[in-house]
């Protein structure tokens, strides 16, 4: 399976000739992997960063292999997608193992749940991407793994995968110190199994889970950083938001069909994450563990879904990206109900015949209909790619060569794929348009214009925008992929 994953992902980057570069999170995990690259080659102390450090410096590591290009980011990405399919066939069938089931039915159970995790889409989109949220995954992931390995033996060895493998979900993505809960949950239950040595393993992999956590964290995000807990994800945090669908953040004003809640929840329902069809399994499953009192599933499965969806629901934020942080709860749980209903591999103790056969039939067409469905909308992530490329090389061949481009949404597609001196129209203040405008350089703005009118009215981009307009005036120079060019007066 994970090598099935891994194919899929690169005959998507071949046939689409997609390098992984889109949206502004992705840029700015390459532009600082070249900083770093750079700072080490000159044995200077790296820059500070906003986000954890983990991904960019993952790929700074590779570029030596891939060459310095956005590669090195889609071959990690690609890589732990595929990981994180095995390692949740893995877990599921080690805590089915723990909670009673045979080898035969847990391997099965392993099996389905590593299927369904192959056939989500948002492992699969995300993995082709420059992002670091299935790297995260996959350390998240391992980090439950190693977790069920250490119930199993009780060695430390298991105690330090499990503190490294935290340490770099930490350093990948903030959201994941939230598994401190689920592992937590489920060594007070192997307190229980293997003694009091367990509290002395714990300790020391807490100590070095610190020591390889800290150091990053100090040296990057110092007094010429933003520290982790300054993130607008923390501040912004609140259970008000749960029920609320108009937001007001740094990203602008923004009003949503869903509560945000509701929005996260549709990580159960939604064909991007995990196929409605499989939606009354995961119900069932749910059930069938809380039913059983399956501690250690509860624990592990249970305690990631609840700390991670508590955590999405209250955040100022709707991003459906988001959910992949759930998946290996969901397919779990999914898993379970699979197996409750009647489907786990040919020696499983008879049961009716019309519930096997639905069983097999909903997996069969829930995997089919969910690489289908998530095949068109990963193709239509990467035509807003092409889209976006194609506005700036329409840019570059309308605007002269010694000209400066003021930019808004497609500002670093521009500076990545033109040679124009590009500049962000976000921070800037009218004192420094009204610089812009006196310096005699050519001047040029582009702009999606109801966009600003929309979620940013009222803030700096439509301020600017207007202060343009209604000031030195704007010459229209057409409009393409929702994206207009103007040509700025002079004095």
């Amino acid at each position: 399976m994970g090598a099935f994953a891994l194919g899929l992902s690169w005959s998507v980057i071949a046939l689409r000739r997609f390098d992984g570069l889109y949206g502004q999170d992705a840029f700015a995990y390459y532009d600082y992997a070249l900083r770093l690259w750079e700072s080490l080659r000159q044995g200077r102390r790296p820059p500070p960063f906003f986000w954890p450090v983990g991904y960019p410096a993952l790929m700074a590591a590779l570029f030596p292999l891939t060459g310095v290009t956005s590669r090195a980011g889609q071959v990690i990405s690609s890589l732990a997608g595929a990981g994180v399919v095995l390692l949740s066939a893995g877990l599921v069938r080690r805590l089915f193992e723990q909670e009673g089931a045979s080898r035969e039915m847990a391997r099965w159970a392993g099996l389905i749940a590593g299927g369904m995790t192959l056939a989500s889409g948002q492992l699969g989109h995300w993995s082709l991407t420059v992002m670091s949220d299935t790297a995260a995954l996959f350390w998240g992931t391992l980090t439950l793994w190693a977790a069920v390995r250490y119930g199993d033996s009780g060695r430390l060895r298991w105690v330090l995968l499990t503190a490294v493998a935290l340490a770099g979900a930490v350093l990948t993505r903030w959201v994941y110190a939230l598994l401190v809960l689920p592992v937590g949950l489920y060594g007070a239950w192997v307190v229980r199994t293997h003694g009091r040595r367990v509290l002395a393993h714990a300790l020391f992999g807490g100590c070095v889970g610190l020591a390889l956590l800290v150091p990053p964290i100090v040296l990057l995000h110092g007094s010429d950083g933003t520290p982790p807990w300054r993130h607008p994800w923390w501040t912004g945090w609140s259970l008000g938001n749960a029920l609320r669908r108009t937001l007001d953040t740094v990203d602008g004003h923004a009003e949503y069909p869903l509560p945000v809640a509701l929005f996260y929840a549709k990580a159960v329902v939604s064909p991007r994450a995990l196929f409605p069809l499989w939606t009354p399994f995961f119900v069932l499953g749910l059930g069938a563990a809380l039913r059983h009192r399956w501690v250690r599933t509860l624990a592990l499965l249970g305690g990631w879904g609840t700390a991670m969806y508590g955590f999405l629901a209250g955040i100022p934020y709707q991003n459906f990206r988001f959910v992949l942080a759930l998946l290996p709860a969901t397919v779990g749980f999914t898993a379970i109900g699979l197996d409750r209903f009647g489907f786990a591999g040919p020696t499983r103790p008879a049961v009716p015949r019309w519930r096997r056969w639905t069983a097999e039939f909903c997996l069969a067409v829930g995997f089919l209909g969910s690489l289908a469905y998530n095949g068109r909308v990963v193709w239509a992530f990467i035509d807003r790619k092409d889209a976006d490329v194609a506005v700036a090389r329409w840019v570059e061949q309308t605007v002269p060569a010694e000209a400066r481009v003021l930019a808004f949404g497609i500002t670093l597609t521009l500076r990545h794929y033109t040679p124009r001196d590009v500049e962000e129209l976000y921070g800037l203040t009218p004192a420094d348009l009204s610089r812009r405008v006196r310096e005699g350089r050519p001047l040029y703005l582009v702009v999606p214009l109801e966009d600003l009118g929309r979620q940013w009215r009222g803030r700096s981009p439509e301020q600017n925008y207007r202060w343009l307009r209604d000031g030195p005036g704007l010459i229209p120079l057409g409009t393409f992929h929702g994206y207009t060019l103007f040509r700025v007066r002079g004095r």
